[in-house]
């Protein structure tokens, strides 16, 4: 049976991932403008930054971290299939040799510590009833993924390091509630910055 897939081009680099009316619940986060594209293009990533990228899906935040940083990437998925299209688009985008794959549920086969932490985790309030794609599937509060990574993130971030993710998050007082999650986790005295991409 034929696979129903998609090529992208984002300055210069090439990626192919499934459509977005792929059938399969694990199928691969299609390139999005105000997304993944977004994020991947504003990555704050030093020259010698050791990065993990958790839930790479299709690897671009980890191809596009892989110009920035003279230290091999770390790049994780729950799912063989997006581990599959990352290691290939790594192939198309000649940086291969920067990025190492890793099966891993979370940061359930993490070891060793990063001072740069990219994270797009699913985020769309999903009931117990629903069945979706896995990429989109936070949960009955948005948060199940993320809470999870959370809870184990100062085991593999360094005291100066940083977290870089994007997420979608209802909030009160323009607050949006994901950083009470972070700091719940991280602590009060964690420094976070922000940006509203959707401001009203």
């Amino acid at each position: 049976m034929n696979e129903k897939i998609v090529v992208s081009s984002i300055e210069s680099k090439t990626f192919i991932t499934d459509r977005l009316d792929s059938e399969k619940f694990l199928r691969v986060f299609p390139i999005f403008e105000d997304e993944n594209v977004y994020f991947a293009k504003n990555l704050l990533i030093n020259e010698n930054d050791s990065v993990l990228d958790i839930g790479t899906g299709s690897g671009i935040l980890s191809i596009f971290a892989s110009e920035k940083t003279n230290k091999r990437i770390v790049s994780t998925d729950i799912s063989d299939r997006a581990l599959q299209f990352a290691h290939f688009n790594s192939y198309l985008n000649n940086c291969q040799d920067k990025i190492e794959f890793v099966k891993s549920d979370g940061l359930e086969h993490i070891s060793g510590q990063y001072n740069c932490v990219l994270f797009n985790p699913p985020f769309n309030l999903t009931p117990k009833t629903h069945k979706g794609a896995a990429f989109s599937d936070g949960g009955e509060d948005g948060f199940n993924i993320a809470r999870r990574v959370f809870t184990h993130l100062n085991d593999v971030i360094t005291p100066t390091g940083k977290l870089q993710m994007i997420s979608l998050s209802m909030g009160s007082n323009g607050v949006p509630i994901i950083l009470n999650e972070i700091k719940k986790y991280l602590g009060n005295n964690t420094n976070i910055d922000y940006t509203k991409l959707y401001p009203k």
